[in-house]
């Protein structure tokens, strides 16, 4: 965990909004601030193709503004859906040779041209019995990450980490979850463009993919059925969220049943992620299947996911928010923000990095 008293920001700009999670680096991290913008909900843009960087930049120096600490240095995320993450085993090598050793690696591997990728690494172990290590590594576009910097350097702020947002999802949940055994739990990180799935147990490296199955897919649907923007889409989705009612106790229904169909067609998308993974990891490590699933991210809160899912996959399956853990110090009273969560997990995961 985190020690000292240093300020830790994490900026995640997504394609659909924009978080920010301040944190105090204490024993038990303390939640300073929270802050959140929708482009859509908001409407500020009406289409997806609206969106440029002069409204990102605009909207997040609004933000940054509205927030009672001086903010200049961030840890933020790539959230493209072109980046991904790959676990390799390599022979133990010292360390200036890794990243050419990489290098060799991936132009096998990846469909475009490795030049055109920007990849960091990080030896996850070393096994001494065959002189292998395994190795995550992550990778994003030349293209994707050099607009990423050019946003941050507009808007003042200098980056102390840019991270693939499925790394930071996974900061995230090992900081502040407590494993209760030694089975392999899921976790999906459900984003407005992608899904990435982890699997993480106490003992294994953990297995991280991230498939173009996101919130937008279902209000895509939405917009053609209705016949409307993209924006009214967004809106009506948001309708079919657990978080809508005033009372988070209260149960949501479904306005007719496309709307119910619409959610089942993206639970059976899920569904096959999930089971595909969960079969691959428990062949490679050795490992029974994944004792639970946990949903967090915007899109979790979609109303009946967790029931739809658990039936399928019949495991059982529960929303978590990491404002909710023990690991981290944030006002129980503020109960509207301790609702909503499940936005800031990629957010929180990168301000918790070390």
């Amino acid at each position: 965990m985190i020690f000292g008293e240093a300020l830790s920001v994490g900026l995640d700009i997504g394609s659909n909004a924009i978080k920010i999670a301040g944190i105090r680096r204490q024993r038990v991290p303390k939640i300073e601030f929270l802050r959140h913008f929708d482009f859509f909900l908001s409407r500020k843009v009406k289409q997806l193709e609206d969106l440029t960087d002069t409204i990102i930049i605009q909207v997040l120096r609004d933000l940054i503004k509205s927030i009672p600490f001086s903010i200049h240095r961030v840890h933020s995320t790539l959230s493209a859906a072109e980046t991904e993450v790959r676990t390799l085993e390599i022979p133990v090598i010292s360390h200036d040779e890794i990243k050419p050793a990489l290098r060799w690696n991936l132009s096998s591997m990846i469909t475009t041209p490795v030049e055109s990728v920007e990849y960091d690494y990080h030896v996850l172990n070393r096994h001494k019995s065959n002189n292998m290590m395994d190795v995550i590594v992550g990778l994003a576009p030349q293209e994707s990450l050099s607009n990423h910097l050019e946003i941050l350097s507009r808007t003042k702020l200098e980056p102390i980490s840019v991270d693939i947002d499925s790394l930071a999802v996974y900061n995230c949940f090992i900081s502040l979850y407590q494993f209760q055994n030694d089975d392999p739990v899921i976790l999906l990180n459900i984003g407005a463009e992608k899904t990435s799935l982890i699997i993480c147990h106490p003992q294994q490296d953990p297995l991280i993919a991230s498939y173009p199955i996101g919130g937008n897919q279902l209000t895509r649907q939405i917009e053609a059925h209705l016949h409307i923007s993209f924006c009214d889409a967004d809106e009506e989705k948001s309708k079919l969220n657990d978080t809508a009612k005033s009372d988070i106790n209260d149960s949501p229904y479904f306005t007719n049943q496309k709307s119910r169909e619409l959610v089942l067609q993206f639970t059976d998308s899920l569904y096959e992620i999930i089971n595909q993974n969960n079969i691959y990891y428990q062949i490679q490590y050795g490992t029974e299947s994944a004792e639970k699933i946990f949903l967090t991210g915007g899109g979790a809160n979609l109303h009946q996911l967790d029931f739809f899912l658990a039936q399928k996959s019949k495991i059982p399956v529960f929303r978590w928010n990491p404002l909710a853990s023990d690991g981290i110090n944030f006002p129980s009273g503020d109960m509207s923000t301790l609702a909503s969560g499940l936005f800031y997990t990629t957010a929180i995961g990168l301000a918790l990095r070390e």
